[in-house]
């Protein structure tokens, strides 16, 4: 019976976050309900989906594949855009809808290529600050909204992306010079 309850709790707990992230959104980006309704419907779909395959080919873990809050964050910056990089609330959400399949493609390269592990040694707690701190503090600040008002979504989402690679790339440096420091290995002059 605690199994049942435990299992319960935790499907509320799910849903409800499956629900209120949507409805946020959809509140910023002035949906009106029928568009509200579908992307909560979307997000219900794709978390079951994510959650099936979760359980036959992934971790088998109960954890809930949900929106994660930093999403809310970058939803929340892009709305704020919208007049100063952005013409309407519909652009900003096709350039993030453009963001996020690339950045799917990738993740899913990544793991197809087992290259996951190697990556996440290298997300310290510091390096994950800065990178947070890149992303949403200064890696918007680099593309003036006059050089992308006349872009089509897709290229300001490519724009986007290459920044937050730029910064990775600065990073993944970084930390390999730390590493080398730490082992010691000198560098000659």
């Amino acid at each position: 019976m605690r199994m049942i309850l435990s299992g319960l709790q935790w499907m509320i707990f799910m849903i409800a976050g499956a629900i209120a992230a949507p409805i946020a959104i959809a509140d910023l980006y002035y949906l009106t309900p029928v568009e509200t309704a579908g992307l909560i419907q979307s997000t219900m779909i794709t978390l079951g989906i994510a959650g099936f395959l979760q359980g036959l080919i992934g971790h088998k873990l109960p954890i809930h594949e949900g929106p994660a809050g930093l999403w809310w964050s970058i939803f929340t910056i892009y709305a704020s855009l919208v007049g100063v990089l952005y013409t309407s609330h519909i652009v900003a959400l096709q350039a993030l809808c453009g963001e996020m399949i690339i950045s799917g493609v990738l993740f899913i390269l990544l793991s197809l290529f087992k290259l996951m592990d190697k990556i996440a040694r290298l997300f310290t707690p510091t390096v994950t600050f800065i990178y947070l701190l890149l992303l949403v503090g200064v890696g918007l600040m680099f593309i003036p909204s006059s050089a992308t008002i006349h872009l089509s979504p897709i290229v300001v989402a490519i724009l986007n992306n290459g920044l937050i690679c730029g910064s990775l790339l600065a990073i993944i440096l970084e930390h390999g010079l730390i590493g080398k420091a730490r082992h010691g290995i000198k560098h000659s002059h």
